[in-house]
């Protein structure tokens, strides 16, 4: 874990209540609540860019298998001969 560096921001009076309600829930402050809702953000997208990698390597290995099914195919005709 880094450096803690102290920063302000500007939220809208609906999400201070969001974040205040996260805050009681979790029993931490407003800065743990945000470091939690920045670390979950953080995990989702690794995890979707993580699903694309696997949806793209299953098309992958799809294509692959679409293609050497026929000579795989014969071979294993020829040896049942």
């Amino acid at each position: 874990m880094g450096e803690v560096r102290k920063i302000t921001i500007s939220i809208t009076d609906d999400l201070l209540a969001v974040l205040d309600g996260l805050k009681k829930r979790e029993r931490t402050t407003r800065s743990g609540a945000i470091a939690f809702l920045l670390r979950r953000a953080e995990r989702s997208l690794m995890e979707a860019e993580m699903a694309e990698g696997y949806r793209a390597s299953w098309e992958e290995s799809r294509e692959d298998a679409r293609h050497s099914f026929p000579a795989q195919a014969e071979v294993v005709t020829r040896d049942r001969e």
